[in-house]
């Protein structure tokens, strides 16, 4: 089992080899529509609504599996690099 967690320890997600498979299938273009799905479909949502809860000064954006972009705030503006 892998966790997943903020920095500060919480929200916390442990990420266990079922709810890997799922993830790796939806990145694969799966649409999970199966009961047997929502239960780690909850944790996941669980997880993103507590994170998004949490201020943030940097995001990392993925374009099209490919393109890797760091957006950050500094001095009040927002900067974009790509990685």
């Amino acid at each position: 089992m892998v966790a997943l967690k903020h920095y500060s320890g919480l929200p916390r997600l442990e990420i266990t080899l079922d709810l890997f498979e799922l993830l790796m299938r939806m990145a694969n273009g799966l649409q999970p529509t199966a009961p047997e799905f929502r239960p780690l479909l909850e944790d996941l949502k669980l997880f993103k609504d507590v994170l998004l809860l949490r201020e943030t000064r940097d995001l990392v954006l993925i374009e099209n599996q490919r393109r890797v972009h760091l957006v950050t705030q500094r001095d009040g503006k927002v900067v974009r690099a790509r990685l």
